[in-house]
């Protein structure tokens, strides 16, 4: 079982058990200096006070692991974190330490999942929006992750590479023995035995590999996912391709049968392998990629531009069909993206 007292102190102290301010990277009780350091170590993100007239009482420490940042983190009051910056192109593993947390699995907020100390919570933000409440007694400590890395740790593991559903899913670790704890617990004890080698070198690469393992293992578990199972196969080049073309041109809204000539295939030999291996097909894939370009633009777009000429911009003629398929996706009205974002 993992020691939660040393989880709590972890970046506080040296091997030798000396109090150390060698990773704390801000304490302070203004917002836009903590976030300054927070958009560095994380990604940029929207932080909210909850209620008025408080000030933060934060502070942050944080350890480089590889590709991977261990991080320490306290708001010292009631906040929200949304609108987290999908083009950083990272992920996060939320462990709670002290307080709870509440993460938003759902658009409309109808759904969610609640972290209490020890209990830990993954999402790759890259991939799907994140939204998450925090009680004042909040702690965390978040691993920091690239989601190319994960990628590419998953098809080296398994000989295949990830379901796109993986990446999409926002899921709570059902780490019954705690060995997410215990890995953090021994990741830290080596970083602080060995400061200059786990952060760069082979004992970096070694760490950060049984921290990506044990996230893919964490993850894929909590989703239903075996990823022991010989029945998933190698995704068929054309499906690859296929995404990519889309990915290269969904602000143009290419046609089936366009995408399969780029690829090779017949219409219906995508449609199947997009059924197979990605279970969902073309062009709700396309959609989806549309509706993500859409929602991006939304948020950093020049305050000048609107809703209407960025959803023509990419080929939606009809907003109110627009509009309905956004709010499905997202919980919310394309106008209140903007608003935010300006």
């Amino acid at each position: 079982m993992a020691d939660l007292q040393y989880l709590q102190d972890a970046l506080l102290f040296d091997a030798a058990g000396n109090a150390t301010d060698s990773h704390e990277l801000v304490r302070s009780t203004n917002f836009d200096e903590i976030r300054l350091w927070s958009d560095r170590v994380y990604m940029p993100y929207r932080v909210l006070p909850i209620g008025r007239d408080i000030r933060p009482d934060s502070c942050l420490h944080a350890l480089t692991i590889g590709s991977m940042i261990i991080s320490r983190f306290s708001y010292g009051i009631p906040v929200r974190l949304k609108d987290f910056g999908m083009d950083a192109g990272v992920g996060m593993v939320l462990t709670t330490l002290r307080g709870h947390a509440r993460h938003r699995l759902d658009g409309n907020g109808s759904d969610s999942a609640e972290t209490r100390p020890g209990e830990s919570f993954v999402v790759d933000n890259s991939r799907v929006d994140y939204l998450a409440d925090f009680d004042p007694r909040h702690l965390q400590l978040n691993v920091t992750f690239s989601h190319t890395y994960l990628a590419r740790l998953y098809t080296q593991l398994t000989g295949y590479p990830a379901p796109q559903s993986l990446w999409q899913q926002k899921v709570k670790f059902a780490d019954d023995n705690q060995s997410w704890g215990c890995l953090l617990e021994y990741v830290l004890k080596m970083a602080c035995a060995n400061p200059d080698t786990a952060q760069q070198g082979l004992l970096a690469k070694h760490l950060e590999e049984m921290l990506g393992t044990n996230i893919l293992l964490q993850w894929s578990a909590a989703c239903g996912l075996d990823m022991h199972n010989p029945l998933h196969q190698v995704t068929p080049g054309y499906v690859i391709k296929a995404e990519t073309y889309m990915r290269d041109h969904a602000q143009r809204a290419p046609t089936l049968t366009e995408i399969a000539a780029a690829v090779g295939v017949s219409g219906r030999a995508l449609h199947k392998g997009f059924k197979n291996y990605r279970n969902t097909t073309p062009m709700r894939y396309l959609r989806d990629l549309r509706l993500d370009g859409v929602r991006r633009e939304l948020q950093y777009a020049a305050a000048h531009i609107g809703v209407a000429e960025i959803a023509y911009a990419w080929g939606y003629l009809n907003l109110g069909r627009f509009a309905l398929a956004y709010r499905e996706r997202f919980g919310e009205r394309p106008s209140q993206t903007r608003t935010r974002g300006r």
